[in-house]
Formats: C-alpha cells, structure tokens, sequence
C-alpha cells in the first residue's frame, strides 16, 4: 500500500477504516459505529475526523507525508494542529460534560462504573485521577466559566491555560460580585493570549488585587496570617537513628525558616565554585605524590564523577552543625547546648579505640580527634578506670585576626605542599594537636583545606612542618601497608 500524498483526501464517511500494521485507532475505538449511519451532526462529525486522521496517518509515522514540507510549511502546520488539538480538547469537555448530565456511567453498556470520571478511565484508558479533573474541568467550562470553554473552543487558549483560568476564578472569595468575576475572567483570557499556564498562575495568584485593589490588600493580609498560623501549627522536626551510622530527618518548618535554611546550606556549600566541600571526593583519602606535588597535580588516577547536590547540601549542613557556637545557644542544666566527646588518653593519642559522644553514638579515633578541633565540641579525655583527666579547653578556635594573618602569610592558599585551594575554603588546623595541648596561636596554626584537614587527623597519615609556612601530609608505615 501507498503512503498518501500530502493532497489526499479523506474518504469522508468511510467506518473505522482498517489499515495493515496500524493498531491506534482500532485497538482505543473499539466498536466504532459506521459513520454513514449517524444521524447528529456533532456524531458525524467525530466519525468523519477519525476518518480522515486514519488516512493522514496510514503506515505508521515512517510513512506520514511530512518530507515534501518546508520549513515555514512545517512551522505553520505544527502550529495549525496545536490548535486544532486545544479545540478538539474544548470540544470534547463540551460533550463530556453533556455525557455527564445523561449519566453516561449508568446508560452505556459495559462494565458498571459509579460515576462519569471513573467511566472515563475504564473507557478512555486513562489515569483516575486526570478522568476526575477533566470531569470538574468539563462542568466548569461549561457552567460557571463559560467564556473560558468558548476561548477552548476558539483555540484562543490550551487546555492547560483553561484549568489555570478556572483555578484562579475557584480561588475569589465569597464577596466578589458577578461583574467583578466576569471581570476577573476576561482578565485572565485576555492575558492568556500572551502568557503560557505558569505564567497565567502567578497571575492568578493576584488576580483579586486587578479587580478590586482596595479588598485586596486586606484579603492578602488576612490568608498569609492564615497561611503563616497554619505552618507555625504544622512545624515539626524528627529525627531517627537506624543504628547504622546514620540518622534521618524529616523536617517540616514555615517557609521563610525553610529559605533561611537554605541560604545558610548553600553559603556553606558555595555552589558556584568548586569549595572545600569536594564535588568530587573519593570513598577513601589518598596520598600525594611522593614528591609533595599534592592532590591537585601529578595524580594519574581517572577523575571521579561529581557528587549529586543532596549530598553536598548535606555534608555542607553537617559543617553547619559542628561550627555553631554553643556560647550562643541556650542552656539547660547549667551547661550549654554542646557536644562532650570522651576518649582515653591513648586515643588522643593516635589510639585505636573509639570515643564516645554524650548522647551515646560511638565516634572512631580519627574523627574524634578531628572534632576535638572543631567548634561546638568538647573533648573528655578519661585516664585508668575512667578518671578525667581533662575536660577540654574552650578558647581553642583560632580567631580572625588569626586566621587572615596565617592567610596572609600562606599567599592565601592551602598549606599543604602543592595544594592550591584558597584559605577562603580552609579550616584552622593546630600543628600540634589542640587536644595534646597546642595552643591556640600563630605559631602552632595553619590554615589547611577539608580534604588535607580530613587527612591531617587519619591514622593513616602524618602532618609535618616545612618551610615557608608549609605543612607535607605523607602516609605513615601502617597506611603504607593497608594500601598493599
């Protein structure tokens, strides 16, 4: 068979045309009556279109007569069928909605359904919850809104634009007269010959303040004290260990608590450079190069793909936590909103034992001393059977005068040996462990990137002072030989 011609016809009131290996038509309008038999137009009508999108279509979409067009021909046909679809579209609400009036669900034969929508889905292949939009969708364009189904059926607007149109109308209150709503109306398909559906929302959202902008403004004040009394109402946070390492939270807080979160997360995380939070970090740190040429250059390993944002957002909401200042937070029992972390002395040490948090969560060596670095944390330090020999000092972070004069003096980069992130994403490292009683000073400072930062306080590494205000971090025996 012959693929048509872009200048053939339809076969006008051929029934359900058959065409070889084309199974569309047939296999969604089972029983199809014979259009010549149809006696109301609107019927005809429906039977004829099938008719002549069969022929249009006939061999699949390999063989629709598209080639001989040109590109402006192209243009205006895509265009042409778009609005031929947003008309159909109205055109069916209209008998849908009719469909509806004489209870199609109860007269049509076929499975017995409870409603027009759920007739819909089992008929129409389709999704429950769109049949019951497109049910309210259908009443309402041709009820309360009729100019909207009148635009529909003009092609002035898209099915999309209707049900924002019908939204917006919903949304007026109970004191908004009919002029004012059939105001309110013409606004908005006016405005939809210009906007698309997300546009023509936001213009819903005030559309009360366009047709009547003194009762406006008190309406607005009164649904966002409605929205925020709701949100304050709803606001929860919980949190739940799974015992595996992890705990998970689930958080629910008013909007404006929610952007400030977001600001803080996102500063910390600076998306739009590549910060100490890496983007692309391996699952274990690894060594420089033997020469110190650092982790930026000399490294002969593939690069590694980029972590998803989640999980930077969420490294970057964990160095939220541990860089609060208690001194800030409220207090309860005489002590102030801190974590104690206790460990022995042998892991303060470089100890393999693991520390323990106040709230009872274990914390290997290497992370305990590297939180003993850390704002909002203090170290227990346990000698013999469980004596404290020390509770950590509280002045241990170094301050920002500090912090920009050890900047100043490392050319504004990381002091690791090759390492050229900038001090702006560095933390303050003290050479000789502030834990081991370094002191909090110029001279026992650096500033050092996450990364290097995470390596510094490893077992499996060591960190070491070179001129220049430099430190080398190389492995020690024992990383040597766990990498064999």
């Amino acid at each position: 068979m012959e693929p048509p011609t872009a200048d053939q016809q339809p076969t006008g009131d051929g029934a359900g045309v058959s065409v070889p290996g084309v199974t569309t038509a047939g296999s969604r309008q089972r029983g199809r009556s014979p259009v010549g038999s149809r006696s109301q137009r609107m019927h005809r009508f429906s039977g004829r279109l099938l008719a002549a999108l069969d022929d249009a279509t006939a061999g699949g979409v390999e063989n629709v007569a598209v080639g001989c067009l040109s590109a402006r021909e192209a243009a205006e046909t895509v265009l042409e069928l778009r609005e031929v679809v947003a008309r159909l579209q109205g055109l069916e609400l209209a008998v849908l909605a009719h469909a509806d009036a004489r209870s199609v669900s109860a007269e049509v034969d076929g499975p017995t359904t409870v409603d027009t929508a759920a007739w819909l889905a089992h008929a129409g292949l389709t999704d429950p919850g769109a049949a019951r939009r497109e049910v309210r969708l259908s009443a309402a364009v041709t009820g309360t809104c009729t100019a909207t189904g009148s635009a529909l059926l003009a092609g002035d607007i898209d099915t999309a634009q209707a049900e924002v149109v019908v939204w917006a109308l919903d949304r007026l209150p109970g004191w908004v007269t009919s002029d004012q709503r059939l105001l309110a109306e013409k606004t908005m398909l006016d405005e939809a010959l210009r906007l698309d559906a997300g546009q023509l929302r936001r213009l819903g959202r005030r559309l009360l303040a366009v047709i009547d902008p003194d009762g406006a403004e008190e309406a607005e004040a009164r649904r966002l004290q409605a929205e925020e009394d709701g949100a304050a109402r709803s606001t929860m946070l919980s949190l739940w260990d799974d015992r595996h390492g992890t705990t998970h939270l689930f958080a629910k807080v008013p909007t404006r608590h929610g952007q400030m979160l977001r600001k803080v997360i996102e500063a910390i995380a600076s998306p739009q450079l590549p910060d100490a939070i890496s983007r692309t970090a391996p699952t274990a740190p690894t060594a420089p190069t033997p020469s110190g040429a650092g982790l930026e250059s000399g490294c002969d390993v593939p690069p590694l793909p980029p972590r998803p944002v989640p999980e930077v957002l969420g490294e970057a909401f964990c160095r939220l936590l541990e860089t609060l200042d208690p001194d800030r937070l409220p207090t309860s029992g005489g002590m102030s909103a801190q974590v104690v972390v206790t460990m022995t002395v042998e892991t303060l040490l470089g100890g393999l034992a693991t520390a323990t948090m106040d709230t009872g969560a274990e914390v290997s060596p290497g992370e305990a001393r590297r939180m003993a670095c850390a704002a909002g944390v203090i170290p227990a330090v346990l000698g013999g059977p469980s004596e404290v020999l020390d509770v950590g000092r509280r002045r241990r972070l170094h301050s920002r005068p500090q912090r920009l004069a050890m900047a100043v003096r490392q050319s504004f980069r990381c002091a690791a040996e090759g390492c050229t992130r900038p001090t702006s994403w560095c933390d303050a490292h003290h050479l000789v462990p502030w834990s081991a009683d370094g002191e909090t000073s110029l001279d026992n400072g650096a500033l050092i990137c996450a990364r290097h930062h995470t390596m510094a306080h490893h077992p499996d590494y060591r960190l070491e002072r070179r001129a220049g205000h430099r430190v080398s971090i190389s492995r020690t025996p024992r990383g040597s030989r766990l990498r064999q």
